[in-house]
């Protein structure tokens, strides 16, 4: 699997450029990573580095810091933002090595990560991460592939599974329970059947997790452009009866009856109509661009290969003045305003 350089966003690079210009480490890194490997459009640009959050701060000034449990850093450009985290290791891990043994979460067995601001290496980095096809960066020097938890044999086997022991890694963090439904659907996948054993019996820990969080993600199934797939695996998994009890009730109602089977129709048309919609914007962009780009050729083609989009209005008023310049009759009727001379200016002063 190679990655298309062109398909890399110009913006995201930029920063990954500013900066090792100034000796930080960076790559991209996670979805954007995934979706090239799978030859897809990513929907975002991720770029993980060295720089702490306040060295990012100091090097953009188009860049806020935001999160509390999880600080990273977004720097704009118009509405694009590219999402820079600082190479992090996993707190309980870090806690685990300095102590000896376990931590003593690890011995009551509540796993749940509470904090994530522990900076550590690229290793560890992408160790702490979900799954292993989310753990790959890539290097726009060398356009290498960097994979420190086998992620590549996984994407090409097009497998989700999770990077260390999955009964571990659903018990720090259950969002990623749905997370791994996601990607399944979006990138049509099949979860690795370890990892779907541990969903399975870690989905009720999914109360645990911010509310927030938890509705975050259970949306980003529906925008995804695969909801009905991520809808039959909510039910698949039994997730759906923890965060929409009604709607399975609603689903599983008067099998017999015709009214019911109606409705379920219309549920499952509803989704893939959403489906479609979620693939007409994600093209919109693409559609803008080709359009700008016919505009170019066309006024190539009248002669003018140096117009941007601010100069041709004025472009556009320069040729009007020009052709009433040259048409004696519409001078006469239009004459032109007296030019101000400097005593007329006085005057007027």
């Amino acid at each position: 699997m190679q990655i298309d350089p062109a398909g890399i966003d110009a913006d995201a690079a930029k920063v990954i450029q500013r900066l090792r210009r100034y000796d930080h480490a960076a790559y991209l890194v996670g979805g954007c990573v995934r979706d090239l490997m799978l030859g897809r459009k990513p929907k975002d640009f991720d770029v993980v580095t060295s720089a702490t959050p306040n060295d990012i701060r100091r090097l953009f000034k188009n860049c806020r810091i935001i999160g509390r449990r999880f600080r990273l850093a977004h720097i704009f450009f118009g509405p694009k933002i590219i999402e820079t985290s600082t190479f992090r290791a996993n707190p309980r891990e870090i806690e685990e090595e300095e102590g000896g043994g376990e931590s003593s979460e690890t011995e009551s067995g509540d796993l749940l990560i509470r904090r994530d601001n522990i900076f550590g290496t690229p290793e560890q980095d992408a160790r702490r991460r979900d799954f292993t096809i989310n753990g790959l960066f890539y290097d726009i020097e060398t356009k290498e592939v960097i994979d420190h938890v086998n992620g590549t044999p996984d994407l090409e086997a097009r497998v989700v599974r999770t990077i260390g022991d999955p009964d571990i890694r659903f018990r720090e963090d259950p969002v990623r329970i749905l997370r791994a439904v996601k990607f399944a659907a979006r990138c049509d996948l099949t979860i690795e059947p370890e990892t779907y054993r541990f969903m399975m019996e870690h989905r009720l820990e999914i109360a645990k997790c911010a509310q927030a969080r938890v509705s975050e993600e259970f949306y980003r199934l529906l925008r995804a452009g695969a909801a009905k797939r991520s809808m039959e695996l909510l039910l698949e998994t039994e997730l759906l009866e923890i965060l929409a009890p009604e709607l399975v009730r609603g689903l599983k109602a008067d099998v017999d009856s015709e009214e019911a089977a109606l409705h379920r129709a219309r549920f499952w048309g509803y989704l893939a109509a959403l489906d479609r919609s979620s693939a007409v914007r994600a093209a919109a962009p693409a559609r803008r661009a080709g359009s700008r780009q016919q505009r170019r050729a066309r006024h190539r083609a009248d002669g003018q290969p140096g117009l941007h989009a601010g100069a041709r209005p004025a472009a556009a008023v320069a040729a009007r003045h020009r052709n009433h310049a040259a048409d004696p009759d519409r001078a006469a009727q239009h004459p032109a305003r007296e030019e101000r001379t400097p005593e007329r200016a006085t005057a007027v002063a």
